[in-house]
């Protein structure tokens, strides 16, 4: 019964902290929202597409769907499509993605569930001292089809006065 217990507790933990990430990615990408409006879907890759709890709170955090590739290395899908592109079998990079990229079942939002993470939101959005930062943070990786610029540089350019950051991580 203690070892039962224990596991719940690091459970417990284990979802607490996923919260607290895909929280402040919300948080990050509110400067962003203001100006282009909240997601219509999100792409989620890599490790962080592994996790079907992951996945289901930042389909409820967000409030959209999240959708995975099926093929799991989606960099190498990104290169690939790139690569066709310039070799002229394809018009443009975004023509050869959307022919060659395939996604599984999309993780959708539950509007109880997503109620709740808007009101935990509101608190989280408030550092100790009551101010708001402006930090935009990006948590993605790649290069954007259409323009061929790195995530961090549209940041930039849509966000002129808000402090931009990169968190990355190993691919493995």
């Amino acid at each position: 019964k203690q070892k039962q217990h224990r596991r719940q507790e690091s459970d417990h933990l284990h979802r607490a902290v996923m919260e607290g990430i895909v929280l402040a990615m919300r948080e990050a990408y509110r400067p962003i929202a203001t100006r282009v409006g909240p997601p219509a879907a999100i792409v989620s890759a890599a490790g962080g597409a592994r996790s079907h709890l992951l996945l289901s709170i930042k389909a409820n955090v967000f409030g959209c769907p999240i959708e995975v590739p099926e093929e799991s290395e989606a960099g190498l899908m990104g290169v690939a499509s790139l690569a066709f592109a310039g070799l002229g079998h394809f018009g443009s990079a975004a023509e050869a993605a959307k022919a060659l990229i395939r996604y599984k079942s999309p993780t959708l939002p539950h509007p109880e569930t997503q109620q709740t993470y808007d009101e935990m939101a509101a608190a989280f959005a408030k550092t100790p001292c009551g101010e708001r930062v402006e930090v935009a943070v990006s948590c993605s990786k790649g290069i954007e089809i259409d323009s061929g610029r790195r995530m961090s540089e549209l940041l930039k350019q849509e966000l002129p006065r808000v402090r931009c950051a990169v968190l990355t991580g190993p691919n493995h």
